[in-house]
């Protein structure tokens, strides 16, 4: 039946209004009817439990759920789409969503939310719709078929966004428009000055992507495939504890990058908007600067580690190490 179905611009929109509406209602009810029973957190067998609970409550409004830690001290987060009541438009004067990563962690017992580094503007949704295959469910086309081609914006939203906030020249973010690679096509975004967050603007199918663009896309699902579920997908809300250590990921994500034979062509699709030469390689060249800085920081040979171990457990040697040997720490983090 979806075969028959074309999703016009009119339809999209509508679409996309029921998407934002259960998004933010949804998420909000969720989480206080998940909050408010989160007694269980004293005992780690009614703790095993939480990612089940988790992942009902939140399962039409979660993009990611990841499982961390230890069997003594787990941890689950999570990241939902969300409005912020006084920011709810983005810097484009258009309606966003923006994501928000929440932790709770056994442990010592403790809980954090934070919003992520991404806005997600009602554009991009609306072209989601458009530009994808329709599901139906019982007769109707269900919102939330969208929703698999989103859940690569936290991992690639946290790395592109730490290398705009962080870059020394302001021009860099301003002429650098990073991409997201998604099941169908790729989500096209720009870093915000005002909202220090990757704002993503739109999106494109596969069909109408250039080659160099669908060369990127299949780089980063390449060499993002195993860190899609992780702790690097939450690095604001990770970040500053001692929960967990994303920044590890985050540098092995930069040697992948470095070393990929087509990392050439995703800087020209990076900075395609730059019409002069020498300003465009200038960028290139700041872009080139601060992957090598963070690939630097950690040794070759702990991709491997990752690749064999798997996130989880790799996470653990990590954690391991670096409270055994505080030298090693130095040089992993």
């Amino acid at each position: 039946m979806s075969d028959q179905i074309t999703v016009t611009d009119s339809l999209a929109n509508g679409l996309k209004n029921r998407f934002f509406t259960e998004m933010v209602n949804g998420a909000d009810l969720a989480e206080k009817t998940f909050i408010g029973k989160n007694d269980r957190l004293n005992h780690r067998n009614g703790f095993a439990k939480l990612s089940t609970n988790v992942r009902t409550a939140f399962k039409d409004h979660a993009i990611l759920v990841y499982e961390g830690g230890s069997t003594k001290k787990p941890y689950v987060a999570f990241d939902l789409l969300t409005v912020i009541r006084d920011r709810e438009y983005n810097s484009w004067n258009e309606k966003c969503l923006t994501g928000c990563s929440m932790i709770f962690n056994f442990d010592p017992r403790y809980f954090h939310d934070a919003y992520s580094s991404y806005n997600i503007g009602e554009h991009a949704i609306s072209r989601l719709y458009l530009r994808t295959k329709p599901k139906v469910l019982d007769g109707v086309i269900d919102w939330r078929y969208i929703t698999p081609e989103l859940i690569n914006i936290p991992l690639w939203s946290n790395f592109w966004g730490f290398i705009l906030f962080s870059a020394e020249s302001e021009k860099f973010s301003e002429k650098c428009f990073p991409v997201i690679p998604a099941a169908s096509g790729l989500l096209m975004c720009e870093f915000s000055k005002v909202s220090k967050r990757l704002e993503i603007r739109t999106f494109v199918d596969d069909a109408h992507l250039t080659h160099e663009q669908l060369t990127t896309k299949k780089m980063l699902l390449t060499i993002g495939a195993d860190l899609t579920s992780s702790p690097a997908c939450f690095l604001c809300v990770l970040g500053r504890s001692r929960i967990d250590n994303p920044s590890v990921l985050i540098d092995l994500l930069a040697q992948r990058i470095k070393g990929h034979p087509d990392y050439s062509i995703l800087k020209n699709v990076f900075f395609h908007r730059v019409e002069d030469d020498a300003e465009r390689l200038l960028r290139k060249n700041e872009l080139d600067c601060s992957i090598k800085k963070l690939a630097s920081l950690v040794h070759e040979d702990l991709d491997t580690c990752l690749i064999h171990l798997g996130v989880k457990k790799f996470q653990l040697e990590v954690k391991k190490t670096v409270l055994r040997d505080p030298i090693v720490s130095e040089e992993l983090v």
